[in-house]
């Protein structure tokens, strides 16, 4: 059972308990009624941006001062405070990247196996910050196919991914994103081609490269 789904029933148990101490019989069997009409529509609730209908992809307002970001983990909470991101994008967010085996996206060339935490889901529509422009569907492999209907962002800015043309990682993640060592890889934004994901290699000593973020 979903984690969340077993709060919400174990919170509502909880207040059947407490509650029925002090009320009539008439009024515990009322209480419960309500309680457990609560309880289904939370349990029946899709805790996705899918029940949307698709989900939002957006920049982070200022490129980062350093390709050392703390780790992958840290890039989610950063996309996440983000004063860039839409006031709609209210489920979970994502840092699109990958890295050594905290995440990936697959592990043959646009296949989607043994993806690790991967950000994207299954036969959703993904669209830009402006909530109208559809960048693409993504198949049942969690991954878009190459060319998408528009860019992730609308503007030319490059992102950290860590990603080849494939989906796969390169190994260019400047340590999972936590030191400044070695090379980054980085995806191009307003492009439809596989050049968003992939559209360079940069030292990672070099700064002023920007989270892509995409919603959960």
């Amino acid at each position: 059972m979903d984690l969340r789904k077993f709060c919400v029933l174990l919170i509502a148990g909880s207040c059947l308990s407490s509650c029925a101490r002090s009320m009539s019989i008439s009024e515990q069997q009322t209480q419960q009624n309500e309680i457990m009409m609560f309880v289904r529509y939370l349990t029946n609730a899709n805790f996705s941006c899918a029940s949307r209908g698709f989900c939002y992809f957006y920049v982070t307002q200022a490129a980062q001062a350093s390709a050392n970001i703390g780790g992958i983990a840290t890039g989610d909470s950063m996309c996440s405070a983000d004063p860039a991101r839409p006031t709609a994008a209210t489920f979970t967010v994502k840092a699109f990247l990958v890295g050594s085996t905290m995440r990936r996206a697959s592990v043959s060339a646009s296949v989607g196996d043994g993806q690790i935490d991967w950000v994207l889901l299954a036969n959703q529509e993904y669209r830009q910050a402006n909530g109208t422009t559809v960048i693409g569907i993504t198949g049942a492999n969690r991954l878009f196919s190459f060319p998408l209907s528009a860019g992730f962002v609308n503007s030319g800015i490059s992102y950290k991914t860590g990603m080849d043309t494939a989906w796969r990682n390169s190994g260019n993640d400047c340590g999972a994103w936590s030191n400044t060592t070695g090379n980054q890889d980085l995806g191009n934004g307003n492009v439809t081609s596989n050049m968003s994901i992939f559209g360079g290699t940069i030292a990672c000593t070099n700064p002023g490269y920007y989270l892509l973020c995409v919603e959960q």
